[in-house]
C-alpha cells in the first residue's frame, strides 16, 4: 500500500509542476495546431504555404517535445522560461533527432512495402481499410495497443535531452527501463488508455473538436512528462531532491 502510495506522489508532483509550466504546454499547443492550418477552408494558394509551414511544424514540434525534460527542470528549480533558450535547446535536439527520425521513416516505408506484397490487398481492399479507418476516427478498440506500445518510451526524451545520449539508445534504454520499473509504468498505461477512452469519443470531423482534443491530450502529457522527471529524479537518477 505504501509503494502504491508512493507511486502515486509523484503524480501529485507531477500536476503541481504541469500548473506552473503553463507557458509550456501553450507552446506545444501552438506548434500542434500547425498540423491544422492546411485543413482550414483557405484558397490554394494560401493552403501550399500553410502545408509547408506544417511539414516545418512537425519537426520542430518534435525537438520541442523531446526537449520538454529540459523546460520542466528549469520549472522545478523556480526560474522563468527563457525562450532564447527554448528555441536554441529545441533547435539542437531537432537537429540531433532528425537523422534518426528519417531512418524511422525509411524503415516505416520499408515495413508497409512488405505488408502490401505479404498480404497482397487489392485497390479496393485498400481503400477500404483506410476509409473504414477514418471513420472509425479513434474508436476503434485496436488502435488502443499504439499508447500501451509508446508508454514503454515514456522516459526516452529524459535520456536523450538531459542524458544527451543518441535518439535510438534512449529508445532502447527507455524500454529497459520501463520493464524495470514496471509498477510506474502499469500507471503509466492506466493512465494513457484512460485518456485515450475519453478523447476517442470526442467528435473529430470538425476543427474545434480537433482542437478539443489537442487541448485535453496535451495536458495529460505534460502531467506524465511532469511526474516522470519526478519518478525519474529520485528512482531511475537516485536523486533525493524535489520529491
Amino acid at each position: 500500500m505504501n509503494k502504491i502510495t508512493s507511486l502515486f506522489s509523484y503524480f501529485s508532483s507531477g500536476f503541481a509542476l504541469t500548473n506552473k509550466s503553463f507557458d509550456i504546454y501553450l507552446i506545444s499547443l501552438a506548434l500542434l495546431l500547425l498540423f491544422e492550418l492546411p485543413s482550414l477552408p483557405l484558397d490554394f494558394s494560401l493552403s501550399v504555404v500553410l502545408s509547408l509551414l506544417s511539414t516545418i511544424g512537425l519537426a520542430v514540434n518534435f525537438g520541442f517535445s523531446i526537449s520538454i525534460p529540459v523546460f520542466l527542470l528549469q520549472k522545478q528549480q523556480d526560474k522563468p522560461l527563457d525562450l532564447r533558450r527554448v528555441v536554441s535547446v529545441t533547435i539542437q535536439n531537432t537537429k540531433r533527432a532528425i537523422l534518426p527520425l528519417f531512418y524511422l521513416f525509411i524503415l516505416g516505408i520499408i515495413f508497409l512495402v512488405f505488408l502490401v506484397i505479404f498480404l497482397h490487398p487489392t485497390r479496393e481492399q485498400a481503400w477500404q481499410f483506410f476509409q473504414d479507418w477514418a471513420n472509425s476516427g479513434n474508436k476503434d478498440p485496436r488502435l488502443l495497443i499504439l499508447p500501451i506500445i509508446l508508454s514503454f518510451f515514456v522516459f526516452t526524451s529524459f535520456l536523450f535531452s538531459l542524458e544527451q545520449r543518441g535518439f535510438f539508445r534512449s529508445m532502447k534504454d527507455s524500454v529497459l527501463l520501463s520493464f524495470r520499473n514496471l509498477p510506474y509504468l502499469v500507471l503509466i498505461i492506466i493512465i494513457e488508455a484512460v485518456s485515450w477512452s475519453v478523447i476517442s469519443f470526442l467528435p473529430s470531423s470538425e476543427f474545434w473538436s480537433q482542437f478539443l482534443r489537442y487541448v485535453i491530450s496535451l495536458y495529460i502529457s505534460l502531467v506524465i512528462a511532469a511526474s516522470t522527471l519526478f519518478y525519474y529524479q529520485r528512482v531511475v537518477k537516485g536523486e533525493k531532491n524535489n520529491v
